[in-house]
């Protein structure tokens, strides 16, 4: 089975190539939905989060996700403490999903990924990276309810931290329509299934 990575810069547009995936009948997973899953409910990620981000934490006892963002795209170390404490419980569902796709013999799966780290390489066959020019990313961001401060800090905090170019075994730009974008999967697909039935 080929396992491949949907990464890209904040509003490319990675949830709409899974998207678009999973309509065309492939097992497809968000890992940034795994990782609000687990910050949402009790257990051990969302218990060692509230531990050690006390301040974002609301008085019912529920995380404040936004407050919790503000605080990792401002300071690196948190960053790194907030995914030591989340990630490995999202690779673990992950592997669960790559389990169950092999069981079921599928031929290729879809993960979005958000937050590419140093192991990334090691977990897929490939990287799809999604771009589009910062202008509409922004746009796309803000319409969805993101403010302009907000879209800055993540986007520079990206670009800083997260090489895409390096990590990307295909790009695809995505600043046209769903149906372009739909054609430039298909493609992917097919010369996917080629290589791998050769």
């Amino acid at each position: 089975m080929h396992k491949v990575a949907v990464i890209g810069p904040i509003g490319s547009g990675k949830s709409e190539i899974v998207r678009i995936c999973a309509e065309m009948d492939f097992p497809t997973v968000s890992a940034d939905h795994i990782a609000k899953m687990l910050l949402e409910l009790p257990g051990v990620a969302h218990d060692d989060v509230v531990q050690a981000f006390p301040d974002v934490v609301g008085p019912l006892g529920k995380i404040d996700r936004h407050a919790l963002a503000k605080d990792v795209f401002n300071n690196a170390e948190h960053l790194k403490l907030l995914e030591s404490l989340v990630h490995p419980h999202v690779w673990q569902i992950v592997a669960s999903f790559f389990m169950e796709c092999e069981n079921k013999g599928e031929e290729f799966c879809f993960v979005e990924v958000s937050a590419p780290d140093e192991t990334i390489k090691t977990r897929f066959d490939e990287m799809w990276c999604v771009d589009a020019n910062e202008e509409l990313r922004k746009s796309r961001c803000i319409d969805k309810g993101m403010t302009k401060l907000d879209f800055k800090n993540r986007n520079s905090f990206q670009a800083e931290h997260v090489d895409f170019d390096d990590l990307a075994s295909r790009k695809i730009l995505n600043e046209g329509t769903k149906e372009q974008l739909l054609e430039t999967i298909k493609a992917y697909c097919s010369e996917l299934a080629e290589i791998r039935g050769a």
